[in-house]
């Protein structure tokens, strides 16, 4: 099993997700934890995340977002991304 394919299951994440990097690090209080660095595949950026039809963008977000992802013991995972959001019409909302 290669790397990617061994990170891509026990990240969680599926094909349509490119990981960039990997990084080792602690928090405040000494804990360990891993973060993610992940993006879309290339075709899959400017997309509404409910419908998947491309839409114009709405804005490019605030910076890389953190999500919290499946724990590999005790060691803490975390997903970081970029998320800018499109407008899509169809659902009414940006997403």
């Amino acid at each position: 099993m290669r790397n990617v394919r061994l990170w891509r299951a026990l990240l969680g994440v599926d094909r349509r997700t490119v990981i960039e990097d990997i990084e080792f690090a602690e928090d405040g209080d000494g804990a360990e934890l891993v973060v993610a660095r992940v993006r879309s595949r290339s075709g899959m950026s400017g997309r509404c995340g409910r419908c998947q039809r491309k839409a114009p963008w709405y804005d490019r977000g605030e910076g890389p977002r953190r999500w919290r992802g499946l724990d590999l013991g005790t060691i803490r995972v975390f997903l970081e991304a970029e998320a800018p959001r499109v407008n899509c019409p169809p659902m009414g909302r940006p997403w």
